[in-house]
């Protein structure tokens, strides 16, 4: 592909014979970078596979009570009682390895195990087929019966008296901190606080520690940066 030197976004295609089912690596490397750059040589991966999976039903709650169905790329048809391996990975080290099977509708859920990594992915394979598939999963496992309200929680809400300011005026604010216990929410009095005013670039442009002693908050301490 040649560089017209523009400055602008090119787009290239390169045409690839079918290949078999598997897990393929592809590497390029970019001419005038010099090969120490760290951009100098790239690679990543790709998945040839004739089934793929889509979801039977979904939840946010825990993304392992998800029913996912394996079907073919073809016809859509789900695959019965198809033997799976499961291979469960955080930062690119196994952690477990769990053998399943999809049921008499294609369906199944990915194995719940021991970890209480944050991030987890899962390759799943078809040994009959050679398929592979990806699927991530974010979050520790959370039963269906919790509620995010019956754990302690505190958050400050700040106040402005304006939307829009311009360079060099004062910003009067206030804040009122509450903390939720036993799923009832009440106002939290003196407590210590550092207030800090960023600027567009995320730069610090005035900031100071307060303990209010009464419920609400009220100052004019922070100014806007001066346009140079």
């Amino acid at each position: 592909m040649n560089d017209p030197k523009d400055y602008q976004t090119h787009k290239t295609s390169l045409e690839i014979k079918p290949l078999p089912s598997g897990i393929y690596l592809a590497e390029y490397s970019v001419v005038g970078i010099n090969a120490k750059d760290a951009d100098a040589e790239k690679d990543f991966y790709f998945l040839v596979a004739d089934n793929k999976i889509i979801y039977q039903s979904k939840t946010d709650r825990n993304q392992l009570l998800n029913e996912l169905k394996l079907v073919n790329n073809e016809n859509g048809k789900p695959l019965l009682h198809e033997n799976l391996t499961f291979y469960e990975y955080t930062s690119g080290k196994l952690l477990n390895k769990v053998e399943g099977k999809t049921d008499e509708k294609g369906v199944f859920k990915l194995p719940t195990t021991e970890s209480k990594e944050y991030y987890r992915s899962f390759l799943i394979k078809q040994s009959k087929t050679n398929d592979f598939q990806i699927m991530n999963v974010y979050g520790n496992t959370i039963s269906d019966n919790y509620n995010a309200n019956k754990e302690d929680q505190s958050k400050a809400q700040i106040f402005t008296d304006r939307a829009i300011y311009r360079p060099g005026q004062t910003v009067y604010f206030k804040v009122i901190n509450t903390k939720l216990a036993k799923e009832t929410e009440s106002v939290i009095s003196g407590l210590k606080q550092k207030i800090t005013l960023l600027d567009t670039n995320g730069q610090e442009v005035s900031s100071q520690d307060l303990q209010p002693m009464n419920l609400v908050l009220t100052t004019e301490v922070l100014s806007c940066q001066k346009e140079s």
